[in-house]
């Protein structure tokens, strides 16, 4: 077993001994990337509910608390996502790609106008690709629902509504 900073035979370490498995060409350490995103989702989480709880207790409120409370359990749902007990480390790894690749393409729709992809964001898309292909995902095309819908794995994504 690889030395690794986790406890020995923790979720964790066997997945990051099975790490070399998953490598291709968006990343050579695809479990530490997965598992630090998943560490800043829960950041992310906590802000907001520290957010939350200053409103809650402040006289004047100038945000709704519902709409940081939505982003709080988005965070923690996606750090399960990544994370979840039950599944092995290659479904983990495509599940971080998945969630990175539809982050990715939402940036997109913040840019008007957009029919392409810059060419710095095709690049990240085709290594992310790439990488789940390596791994013995299968692309699926776009549905074509809006102007963002772009190549995907065969690998759902929660929603976030």
């Amino acid at each position: 077993m690889t030395s690794s900073p986790d406890k020995p035979l923790s979720p964790a370490a066997l997945d990051a001994h099975h790490e070399h498995r998953l490598t291709g060409p968006a990343t050579s350490n695809p479990v530490a990337n997965l598992q630090g995103e998943a560490a800043m989702y829960l950041v992310r989480a906590d802000d907001h509910f520290r957010a939350i709880g200053n409103l809650l207790v402040s006289e004047r409120i100038a945000l709704s608390p519902f709409t940081l409370a939505r982003t709080m359990l988005m965070s923690c749902s996606a750090a399960f996502f990544i994370l979840e007990p039950g599944i092995d480390v290659k479904e983990r790894v495509g599940r971080w790609i998945s969630l990175r690749l539809r982050s990715e393409y939402q940036s997109l729709g913040m840019v008007s106008g957009v029919s392409a992809l810059p060419d710095t964001t095709q690049q990240l898309v085709d290594k992310l690709l790439g990488q789940d292909q390596a791994i013995g995902y299968e692309l699926k095309p776009p549905s074509g629902r809006n102007r963002n819908d772009r190549r995907q794995i065969d690998l759902e994504v929660p929603s976030e509504t």
